[in-house]
This record gives C-alpha cells, sequence and structure tokens, in this order.
C-alpha cells in the first residue's frame, strides 16, 4: 500500500506494473498511470513515480519498457488528482510549485523487468 488506496501492483507480468486506486480496498480498481512504473515514492499526501512507457502493441510477445524514454507522475492521494505525464525538469517545476522537493523515489525496481 502506498497511501489511502493507492497501490502498486502488476497483473499478468511484471511489464504491467503500475499504480492502481482501489476505492473499496478489496482489490481491483483503476489504472492511475499506464505501465511500467520502476520508481515510486510516497509522503502522506503525495505519491511521486518514474514511468517507463511499454511498445504501442501492449500485447505483443516482445513488448518491453522504452529505457529511451522516462515519463514523470504526481498523485495526490487525497484529491484524486494526477499531474502528468512530464518531463524531468517539468516535475521538478511541479514538486517545487507544490512544495515537495523533499520527496524522493524510495522504490526502486529494475528499468527492465524480469518477465
Amino acid at each position: 500500500m502506498l497511501i489511502g488506496n493507492y497501490n502498486i501492483c502488476w497483473v499478468d507480468n511484471e511489464r504491467w506494473q503500475t499504480i492502481m486506486y482501489d476505492p473499496n480496498g478489496k482489490g481491483g480498481g483503476s489504472y492511475e498511470t499506464d505501465p511500467y512504473i520502476f520508481a515510486v515514492g510516497h509522503n502522506e499526501t503525495y505519491i511521486i513515480a518514474k514511468q517507463h512507457p511499454l511498445c504501442k502493441d501492449y500485447f505483443g510477445n516482445g513488448c518491453m519498457p522504452d529505457q529511451n524514454i522516462t515519463n514523470y507522475f504526481i498523485i495526490n492521494g487525497i484529491s484524486r488528482q494526477k499531474f502528468g505525464p512530464y518531463t524531468e525538469k517539468e516535475f521538478l517545476e511541479k514538486k517545487h510549485e507544490l512544495n515537495i522537493e523533499t520527496l524522493e523515489f524510495t522504490k526502486i525496481f529494475p528499468d527492465i523487468p524480469q518477465n
């Protein structure tokens, strides 16, 4: 569990790792970001995430995260407002605007998942 009813999880294989919002806390819910989320951090209000997007054909056998692209997201876990995808520069500017410059990525996963 990250904060509130937010969690990081994947279905079928690690390449589908994303942030989900589960309003009932019983499993399921809605995807808040596209896969592949490879780093997250949070405090009592905000979640930050780094993502390498998957290829356009999600269901292709060779579909792997594109390490040449890194997107950044910020989610307000109280209001459910999502910001992004951002470039690193835009992300740092938004962190400054939201006064969360000290919020760091604390859960780091492989850039390329194992399966």
